[in-house]
């Protein structure tokens, strides 16, 4: 015996196509099916127009759109790298925040060149020492060299190497950094 899949009443069947009990429930059935298949088949060209929406929009984007973008994730890969390590703010030291920053020890203004270096200029800042203190440098200046070695931070200070970003090489960069979040996230 089989189940019926519309009314669920039990038929023997005399096929093994057959799915309805009846001639009423096989044409319910047909018609169910069509609009099943009909609406896939609409979900399916949706997610193409999505799909190519998304695709047309990457590539209106401006190279600062870009930037933003790779800023984004860059400052929660630091974020989490450093939560992760039980660093605090490496200003103040403190443990406990409402809110954190990756704050730049080189600003951005100033060495533009450095905006992405996560492993030198770059770590973790607790909101009131980054905003409201501008980043509390003398007292970062004093614990970097502690977190990063002596040497790093003397190539950090001294780096004035020109960098120039093309959209190719940003989007690199995000996927680096993607990727590298994705894996401090799944520790």
């Amino acid at each position: 015996m089989t189940r019926c899949v519309i009314c669920r009443s039990d038929f023997k069947r005399r096929s093994m196509t057959q799915k309805a009990c009846s001639p009423d429930c096989a044409e319910r059935y047909g018609r169910e099916k069509a609009l099943a298949d009909a609406d896939k088949q609409k979900r399916k060209e949706a997610k193409a127009d999505r799909l190519d929406t998304r695709e047309r929009k990457e590539k209106l984007k401006s190279k600062s759109d870009v930037v933003k973008e790779v800023q984004v994730i860059v400052n929660r890969y630091v974020r989490e790298r450093d939560l992760k390590a039980g660093y605090g703010c490496i200003s103040c030291g403190t443990m406990k925040s409402l809110r954190w920053d990756a704050g730049h020890f080189r600003s951005v203004g100033s060495a533009p060149h450095l905006r992405f270096d996560a492993d030198r200029n770059i770590h973790l800042q607790c909101a009131k020492c980054n905003t409201f203190l501008a980043g509390h440098l003398l007292a970062y200046r004093d614990e970097l060299p502690k977190r990063i070695g002596v040497r790093l931070f003397d190539s950090l200070i001294a780096d004035q190497a020109p960098r120039h970003y093309t959209i190719e090489g940003l989007q690199n960069i995000k996927s680096f950094f993607k990727d590298r979040l994705k894996g401090l996230k799944n520790e």
